[in-house]
């Protein structure tokens, strides 16, 4: 079973496109960033949370961030 599955089925009917993944460790950002690609979201990425807040704040829309603690 694919633990993120019905949670992006569901984020996917609410026509979630846009994520913003903030992953400093590229092992986990790269195969995380092509799944979601492949699924049809649109991702940037960043690798440190100031470069995030400095995505966010000049994107149009995020509809969804995703980030490791």
């Amino acid at each position: 079973m694919d633990p993120g599955g019905p949670c992006l089925h569901r984020l996917r009917m609410d026509r979630v496109t846009r994520l913003l993944l903030v992953e400093d460790d590229s092992a986990i950002a790269e195969p995380l960033s092509r799944a979601l690609d492949r699924e049809g979201y649109t991702v940037t990425r960043a690798s440190r949370g100031m470069d995030a807040l400095g995505i966010a704040a000049g994107a149009e829309s995020i509809d969804l961030v995703i980030l490791d603690l």
